[in-house]
C-alpha cells in the first residue's frame, strides 16, 4: 500500500518546533510495511527522500489557509501513483481539490476531520458555513471513509451528514521528536532565576487572542510569589504583553522565551509544574500530550482536545470558564493536596504511553484505510 496524506491546511508548520501528526503517522506507518508520501506546504518546491517516508514540499497559491491549492498537487499525484490518499477537514477548497483527482483516478481518499466548529470570524463564518452546506457534504457523500479527531469533530459533521459511518481516530504523540537519550544542558531554572521552591506554570504556543495569554498573566499577578509563569512562543500580542509584564511589580515572576525546538522543550517540560491552555478553540492540542508525557499535570479549557483527552479530575483538570477568580482558586486547590497532584501527574503520563502514541493508535488508521479500500472496491463494482 502506497498512502500519500497530504495537508489541506496550507499554512507552513516547522517540523523542528512542532509535533507535526502527519509526519509522526508516517513515522509508525512504514514500520508495518506501508509506503507513506507528504504532501506539505512549503515556501519552494522541494522533495526530500531521505527517509523512509518521503515528503513533498509544494507552493501554493491562496487567499488564506483554507482557501487555495497546490499548484503542483495533480502533477505530484500522478506521478506518485498512489493507493490510497489522507485528506484533512471538509472546510478546506484542497480537500475538495483533491478529492476531485481521487475520483478522476479511482482512487480510495479518506477524511480526517479535526475541526468543531466554525470559525469566530463572521464573513469567513459565513461563507464556511456556505462552503461546508455544498462542497463539504459533496466531500462527506463520496470520501471512501471518515475519522473523526474527537467526538466533538463527529458532531460537527453530523450536521451536515447524518447517513455517512464515521469513527473516532484519536491522534498520537510522536515521542521520536524528544529523544529520550537527549541531554538537557541548560539548568533553566538558574537561567531563569526561578528558585527551586518556586512552582512553575507553563504556556507553550501561540500568543494570540484566542489562547488568552493576557489571562495569564493576570492569573500570575493574582497568585502568591511562590509562582512563576514562563510563556514559549511567537505571536501577534508577544511584544504588546511582553511590554507590559515589564512594566509590572510582577515582571520578575514572568519569564519571556521564543519559540523553540522539540528538543530544546524538554528542559523546560522538566521544570515546569504545571501547564495552563487558556484556550477558546484547539482541534486536538499537541501540547496536551506533551506536557502529560513529561510529567506535567495540564489544566485546560473545555476545548475539543482538552476534553477527548482529559478526564477531569483523573488525568488532569478541565475548567469551563475564563473567570480570573476560577483560575486562581484552582491553580491554588490544585497544589493544596499534593497526593492527588502526584496521583493525576502519573495517570497522565501512563495514559499517553498505553492510549497516545503513533505505536498505538494507527492500527485504528491502517483499519480506516482497509475499509476506504473495500468500499471504493465495492463502489468499482457496482458501476
Amino acid at each position: 500500500m502506497h498512502l500519500v496524506i497530504i495537508r489541506t491546511s496550507l499554512s507552513y508548520v516547522d517540523s523542528q518546533t512542532y509535533n507535526i501528526q502527519e509526519i509522526g503517522l508516517a513515522k509508525e506507518l512504514i514500520k508495518q510495511g506501508v509506503a507513506v508520501s507528504l504532501i506539505l506546504p512549503g515556501e519552494t518546491e522541494l522533495e526530500n527522500h531521505d527517509n523512509d517516508y518521503s515528503i513533498y514540499y509544494l507552493t501554493c497559491k491562496m487567499l488564506q489557509q483554507s482557501i487555495g491549492f497546490y499548484e503542483k498537487l495533480w502533477k505530484t499525484l500522478d506521478r506518485i501513483q498512489p493507493d490510497i490518499i489522507q485528506i484533512h477537514e471538509i472546510g478546506m477548497f484542497m480537500s475538495l481539490y483533491t478529492l476531485m483527482w481521487s475520483r478522476k483516478n479511482s482512487i480510495p481518499c479518506v477524511l480526517i476531520q479535526g475541526t468543531y466548529e466554525p470559525t469566530r470570524k463572521p464573513l469567513q463564518r459565513i461563507l464556511e458555513c456556505l462552503f461546508n452546506m455544498t462542497f463539504g457534504k459533496y466531500i462527506l457523500t463520496h470520501v471512501n471513509a471518515i475519522g473523526c479527531k474527537t467526538p466533538r469533530a463527529m458532531e460537527y459533521l453530523r450536521k451536515y451528514s447524518r447517513f455517512q459511518k464515521m469513527e473516532v481516530t484519536a491522534i498520537g504523540l510522536d515521542m521520536s521528536n524528544f529523544d529520550q537519550c537527549y541531554t538537557v544542558t541548560v539548568d533553566w531554572r538558574e537561567e531563569l532565576q526561578i528558585s527551586s521552591s518556586t512552582k512553575i506554570l507553563l504556556y507553550i504556543g501561540v500568543v494570540e487572542n484566542r489562547r488568552h495569554v493576557e489571562l495569564l498573566l493576570e492569573i500570575i499577578e493574582n497568585l502568591p510569589d511562590i509562582y512563576a509563569l514562563i510563556i514559549v512562543g511567537e505571536g501577534s500580542q508577544k511584544e504588546v504583553l511582553k511590554k507590559r509584564t515589564e512594566q509590572s511589580v510582577y515582571k520578575s515572576r514572568v519569564k519571556w522565551l521564543s519559540r523553540m525546538t522539540q528538543k530544546e522543550l524538554v528542559g523546560i517540560y522538566k521544570i515546569a509544574d504545571l501547564f495552563l491552555l487558556a484556550s477558546d478553540y484547539e482541534i486536538y492540542g499537541m501540547v496536551i500530550l506533551e506536557s502529560m508525557y513529561w510529567k506535567v499535570p495540564v489544566l485546560s479549557t473545555a476545548t475539543g482536545g482538552g476534553v477527548a483527552i482529559i478526564r477531569n479530575n483523573e488525568n488532569g483538570w478541565i475548567i469551563d470558564s475564563f473567570s480570573l477568580q476560577d483560575w486562581v482558586n484552582k491553580i491554588e486547590k490544585i497544589f493544596s493536596d499534593s497526593f492527588s497532584y502526584n496521583s493525576i501527574v502519573e495517570t497522565a503520563y501512563r495514559d499517553v504511553v498505553e492510549k497516545y502514541t503513533w505505536e498505538r493508535i494507527s492500527s485504528n488508521f491502517m483499519r480506516l484505510y482497509n475499509t476506504a479500500i473495500q468500499n471504493q472496491n465495492h463502489a468499482g463494482k457496482m458501476k
